[in-house]
């Protein structure tokens, strides 16, 4: 964890930096309206006009309908894209946020907006990765310690479901450094060691989860537990990130933060993501890291 804190603290001063922001506003009549903002920010070694890196780091949203303009700092350090649109009720849109490395998309999106009944609302938007995905380094190695960790209690069970119970749990270490919902590798960068016990503690849970799901009825709480201890403690564990390490030979060398929001008319009963109290409008925030590893 802490070697991919480094690599994006590096990131952060070496590479260009990128805060997108989708916002989904949907009216009763099952109509909605979407904004899209991003604020590119080229590296400390490039004197290339931020709005031309813009173009060259994003494909912005372009077209009928669309409502957009660039404006640079006055520092001409960074640029800001800005568009909206307004879309009819039961109509989609794909690709209004598509990284690209090299002029080929490497990232895209797609949303859809429903109204199910008369009380039901149903958003969903969904990124993808177009590239070559990272791949977990050291994922033999997570694999082999889930066996080490369950010991004895690991005989008579499939290997399927030992590694089916690995491969998730790398999965929510992804989703728990870089999103969605809640990126905790900022914590890391902020305050390592609180950063440190929020991953363990979200880590914890996920691994009881997946022990339950995928082995019911197999282990008592004390044993779960147990395990769940021994795990953590393992070095493949500790070191368990996607190829952020080496993020600035990927094709994506700046660091990405993605915020997205949608208000609905009336409340939010179900999200994978979180809620505002003072808005109502459900969230999340990932790092394209998230996407490269899975959808």
């Amino acid at each position: 964890m802490k070697r991919a804190f480094l690599a994006l603290l590096a990131a952060a001063t070496l590479v260009g930096c990128a805060r997108t922001s989708g916002v989904t506003e949907v009216s009763s009549d099952a109509s909605w309206k979407r904004t899209v903002t991003i604020e590119y920010s080229g590296s400390m070694m490039t004197e290339e006009d931020p709005a031309e890196l813009l173009k060259k780091k994003f494909r912005l949203p372009s077209g009928a309908g669309w409502t957009t303009k660039v404006e640079k700092s006055e520092d001409n350090s960074s640029a800001t894209f800005t568009g909206s649109r307004a879309y009819a009720a039961g109509e989609g849109a794909a690709a209004d946020i598509v990284l690209l490395a090299e002029e080929k998309p490497t990232m895209s999106n797609a949303i859809t907006v429903r109204k199910v009944d008369e009380k039901t609302f149903e958003y969903r938007e969904k990124f993808s990765w177009l590239a070559v995905r990272a791949a977990v380094k050291n994922l033999e190695d997570v694999r082999k310690s889930v066996r080490e960790a369950f010991g004895a209690r690991a005989e008579g069970l499939a290997d399927a479901e030992l590694d089916r119970f690995a491969d998730r749990v790398t999965l929510q270490t992804v989703r728990a450094l870089f999103g969605p919902a809640d990126p905790l590798i900022f914590n890391l960068m902020s305050q390592p060691e609180l950063g440190e016990r929020k991953i363990n503690k979200v880590l914890a849970e996920a691994m009881d989860k997946a022990l339950v799901e995928i082995f019911p009825d197999r282990f008592d709480a004390a044993a779960r537990r147990e395990m769940v201890r021994a795990m953590l403690k393992t070095e493949p564990f500790k070191a368990m990130t996607p190829t952020t390490e080496d993020a600035q030979a990927g094709p994506n060398k700046d660091l990405m933060v993605f915020t997205l929001s949608v208000k609905l008319p009336g409340e939010i009963t179900e999200t994978n993501g979180d809620v505002d109290p003072l808005t109502g409008e459900a969230y999340w925030g990932f790092l394209a890291e998230s996407v490269e590893f899975a959808d």
